[in-house]
């Protein structure tokens, strides 16, 4: 940082006229040298500095003072320094699938949304990713988008839809969409979704009653109990005298299209979202008034 040794010693090619160790006899009558100063003399530790004491004497001179030398080139040397390179880092790009889990029914199509993001480092030029899908034998499948170019940072949504085959047993499949770079093994990853195929009907529909509403000429009303199913009950099938009647959600029907004294049988069924569709419930036969 340009300071020298002491005068006497140093060789040329100080910063600065005063960029020289030191050597002084102190009140002890011990000589000392300072920092960079030659022998004779015991070295202290300290540059030379005539504001600085030791042993009760200055510890340098104007002609003699390495501190300031060192205070006045440190900006120079430290612009020597440099910024540290800034690398590219390439990683695996995030993704995320979703819904993570659908159910359908053997043969049905579904169709699942994919975000995908470039997680390399700033410096790193875009990524060209590759898509591809992986899924049960016998299915099929079709990506919304078969690449894209990513910079670090950026995203992309995009979709894909898969089609069990029709001879699918019910179970929970698993689907696989998939991305890769050619020659960058860094960027390839994988993110799952499921599509479960539910082969288990709704339990059977329990204590379906007709009966007459109170305060009214015409009209039979039907009244169940709610029901299980492993994935969930969709809904209730009503037949009347052994024919489909209606479709709802509920656990209640009016039917207002009867004529008086005529008999009717009703039976229900429930359904799952899959299409599964449950055995008969029991028979409920009535007299319209």
């Amino acid at each position: 940082m340009g300071s020298h040794h002491d005068a006497a010693n140093a060789g040329g090619g100080a910063a600065y006229p005063y960029s020289y160790g030191y050597r002084a006899v102190g009140l002890s009558g011990q000589e000392s040298r300072s920092t960079m100063a030659y022998d004779p003399g015991t070295r202290i530790q300290y540059f030379s500095n005539p504001e600085v004491f030791f042993d009760g004497v200055p510890f340098g001179t104007s002609s003699a003072n390495n501190a300031l030398s060192l205070n006045n080139t440190a900006p120079t040397v430290a612009a020597f320094r440099g910024v540290a390179p800034i690398v590219c880092t390439k990683v695996a790009p995030s993704i995320i699938v979703s819904p993570a889990i659908q159910n359908g029914a053997a043969g049905e199509q579904k169709s699942y949304s994919v975000l995908v993001t470039n997680k390399d480092s700033g410096p790193c030029p875009a990524a060209n990713f590759s898509f591809g899908l992986s899924m049960p034998s016998g299915w099929a499948g079709a990506l919304n988008s078969q690449s894209a170019s990513l910079a670090p940072g950026a995203s992309l949504t995009t979709s894909f839809s898969v089609t069990s085959n029709l001879t699918s047993v019910g179970g929970d499949y698993i689907l696989d969409f998939l991305s890769s770079e050619s020659g960058i093994s860094a960027h390839t990853a994988s993110a799952s979704a499921r599509y479960l195929i539910d082969a288990v009907g709704p339990t059977v529909p329990l204590s379906l009653v007709a009966s007459i509403p109170r305060g009214k000429r015409k009209g039979i009303s039907l009244t169940w109990k709610a029901l299980s199913d492993n994935v969930g009950v969709a809904g209730y099938i009503i037949y009347r005298n052994s024919s489909e009647l209606q479709r709802l959600s509920g656990i209640s029907f009016a039917d207002s299209r009867v004529v008086t004294g005529q008999s009717y049988s009703y039976f229900i069924r429930a359904y799952d979202a899959s299409g599964n569709i449950s055995s008969a419930s029991n028979l409920a036969i009535i007299t319209a008034r």
